[in-house]
Formats: structure tokens, sequence, C-alpha cells
């Protein structure tokens, strides 16, 4: 019988037990082999780190959405030039077909910091795949409130000036 332990580097005791030999043969090479993955993955990590053209480190894509949508839903919930084009933005990313994005009229008319915001809520939008009223906790209510105040800001015919 062979005797293993392993320090997990938890402060705690190490973890002890018994293997038969022909088991504890098999159970080094599978640890070998989990090694070899291990330093293959941190290797790629490395790799893509260095290809990053912005050479910035990698973000939670889903957390940065979150931020974006938190910033823009607070400005639409304020009374002022700004909150109808944040909701503009978030109200087309959740139902483009009801509400549309003037973007000439969103971009020229937020301060950096709601721009940056709504420039995020779009690229996360395409790139995870996700609705805004999912990358927020309650978002389903916030975005039920935002579509009842923002109710005005609905195209009843997408293109009617060309038909």
């Amino acid at each position: 019988m062979t005797q293993m332990n392993f320090d997990l580097k938890d402060g705690l005791p190490s973890v002890s037990f018994t293997l038969m030999p022909d088991d504890a043969t098999r159970f080094v090479g599978f640890m070998r082999d989990c090694t070899g993955y291990k330093k293959q993955n941190e290797q790629l990590k490395q790799r893509l780190e260095e290809l990053n053209p912005f050479n910035r480190p990698v973000i939670d894509e889903y957390d940065e959405y979150a931020k974006a949508v938190i910033t823009l839903v607070e400005m639409a919930k304020q009374d002022c030039g700004g909150s109808a084009r944040c909701a503009q933005v978030l109200l087309s990313l959740y139902d483009g077909s009801y509400f549309q994005v003037d973007l000439a009229d969103v971009f020229c008319g937020l301060d950096e910091r709601h721009t940056n915001a709504a420039l995020k809520a779009i690229r996360y939008r395409a790139e995870l795949m996700t609705e805004p009223h999912q990358a927020i906790e309650n978002g389903y209510k916030i975005f039920e409130d935002l579509w009842q105040r923002w109710q005005s800001l609905h195209v009843a015919k997408r293109y009617k000036r060309h038909y």
C-alpha cells in the first residue's frame, strides 16, 4: 500500500490516503497530466495577454456590462436631457423593434461618462448575447419602470419616412 499526502495550502493539515500500488501509479500519472495541463493553460493565458492589442488586463465582461447598464439606468431615472438619451439606448437594447435609438442625438448629447457607458452597453449586448435587464439585479422591474416612464420614445413604424 502506498501512503499519499497532499498539502492543499489552505492552512489545514495535509490530506492523506492510501492506495494500492497499481492505483498509486495511475494516480501519480493523472496528477502529472493535471500539472502539465495547468502549466499549458498558464502559458496560453500569458500568450493571450501578449497578443492583447491594447495591453490591458482581461476583464470580467459581465461586470463591465452591468456597470454600464447601471450608469445608464441611473441617468435615465433623472429628469434632464441625458435621461431620455440614456433611456433610448437601454430600451433599444432591451426591445429594438419597439424603441429605436437616434445615435447622433445620443452621442452628441451625452457627456463622456455616459457616452462610454452607452458604447459599452451596446458592445457587451452584442458580444455576450445578454439583454441589459439580465445583466443587473432586479432588471425586469427596472426595465418595466423605464418602459412605462419613457413610453413616449416608442417609434410606431420604424421606417415610416421611407414607405
